[in-house]
């Protein structure tokens, strides 16, 4: 958890809810860092951060072209700008991590 605009967040590794398959991007124990990028997202009014590799870039996509997913956790495998990627069902990510996150309120910072 980490505190965000007054409030404690949540936050979700997701290589660990989705392991990397490649090598290469796979990270080593304890590597994450007080720095290590956060996605913040909301789903269902509840917000939480995902915790990331790293951000190559921030696309807006056509998504029409897309496949199903190949595993538990990857809505739709799509190419943008000339490379595959997983678009990740952050929800079932995150239920994998923690499957009562969403049953659970959510309490403002002021201890409601």
């Amino acid at each position: 958890v980490v505190q965000y605009r007054g409030e404690i967040l949540q936050i979700f590794d997701l290589e660990r809810a989705l392991p990397e398959r490649r090598s290469s991007r796979r990270s080593e124990p304890g590597e994450a860092s007080s720095d290590a990028p956060v996605v913040i997202c909301t789903i269902d009014d509840k917000t939480c951060g995902l915790l990331v590799h790293r951000i190559l870039d921030i696309v807006d996509a056509d998504l029409t072209e897309s496949t199903a997913g190949s595993r538990e956790g990857v809505e739709a495998c799509a190419v943008i700008d000339g490379r595959v990627n997983e678009i990740i069902d952050i929800a079932t990510a995150i239920r994998r991590l923690d499957p009562g996150f969403f049953d659970r309120e959510q309490r403002n910072g002021d201890g409601r």
